[in-house]
């Protein structure tokens, strides 16, 4: 038995081919009433009918898909970016296509890049961005970046991770701490990240010490900030306070200082960054500060969209404040 097509539909239906197509396409066309929507709609059920997608895109010059290139998805924060982009998709009948850049090189960006989507959306991958742009000059595909770092003439919507560090630090040095480590992976603690800047601009104007607990290169995983708190105390002594370049750290450093019999916040405050759920459920519950993910996303496809409908428009930009909660982990 051969597969239904959509001329079957059609017929079915009691439309045209052409409306067929532009019913399924999952864009808004007021020339198409509700009731012929629902009756196309009825009989693509009925028959059994799957779009081809190749034929789709090859008559319309369009795929109804768009690329999320995110660094990795095994940890919640990331996990949480792609569940939104996707959820944020739905309503438009767009899919995601999502390329972790974890293990790949930035000079290889040719190997991430699909040639099948209509966009992308970028996190925290700016040089991925630059190199693309580079390998392929003639490109035109919209692209978004989201997060802390913004990519020259793109559009993006930028978290402002700066003011939140530098109200934890405030908070920090409210509650009457001075020694104050920063956990930080080596590539993150140059002054270009944000929340770098944010630390050492606070310790200089209070006049105190700055202190790094240092990861290797690229890793921001739990046992290794475990590990590396672990090492810090043993060697340098307990710090008054230890801010965490994101949750994920804060989470292992929570786990050393337990192994090491110590209290929080009782000897040592502890904060973190992003605002992940397990934040809620640690013991005791983390200050974190929160990046906005679900405005973030939101944003991110309000302007893909925008950009896929119009690619004349102006640069689309917009920053978004963290937000500084403050929880068990540093109230004294």
């Amino acid at each position: 038995m051969r597969n239904p097509t959509r001329d079957d539909v059609a017929r079915h239906a009691n439309v045209s081919g052409a409306t067929v197509s532009r019913v399924l396409s999952g864009r808004n066309d007021w020339s198409i009433s509700d009731d012929t929507r629902r009756r196309v709609m009825d009989s693509v059920q009925r028959l059994g009918y799957r779009a081809n997608h190749s034929a789709r895109a090859l008559a319309s010059g369009q795929t109804n898909m768009v690329a999320l290139w995110i660094n990795h998805l095994n940890t919640p924060f990331h996990s949480q970016i792609a569940h939104m982009i996707g959820f944020e998709q739905k309503p438009d009948r767009y899919r995601v296509l999502i390329t972790e850049l974890e293990g790949l090189e930035a000079e290889h960006s040719e190997e991430a890049h699909s040639e099948f989507v209509d966009g992308l959306i970028v996190h925290e991958s700016a040089e991925w961005v630059n190199t693309l742009r580079k390998s392929y000059p003639q490109l035109r595909l919209p692209i978004v970046t989201i997060g802390a770092t913004v990519v020259e003439n793109t559009d993006h919507i930028a978290v402002d991770l700066l003011s939140g560090q530098i109200d934890a630090l405030h908070h920090l040095i409210g509650v009457g701490c001075r020694r104050i480590a920063y956990l930080v992976n080596e590539d993150a603690s140059q002054l270009s990240e944000a929340r770098t800047k944010g630390y050492t601009t606070v310790m200089r104007e209070a006049g105190l010490k700055e202190e790094f607990i240092l990861t290797p290169v690229r890793n921001q995983t739990r046992g290794t900030a475990r590990q590396a708190v672990r090492d810090y105390v043993e060697r340098r002594g307990l710090p008054d306070a230890i801010i965490s370049l994101n949750d994920d750290m804060a989470v292992g450093a929570n786990r050393a200082l337990r192994d090491l019999n110590l209290r929080v916040p009782e000897d040592v405050c502890l904060v973190g960054c992003d605002g992940i759920d397990d934040t809620i459920y640690q013991t005791p519950t983390l200050t974190t500060i929160v990046q906005p993910l679900e405005d973030m996303c939101r944003l991110a496809w309000s302007f893909l969209l925008a950009r896929l409908n119009d690619p004349e428009l102006p640069l689309q930009e917009a920053t978004l404040k963290s937000t500084l909660v403050i929880r068990e982990s540093s109230r004294r």
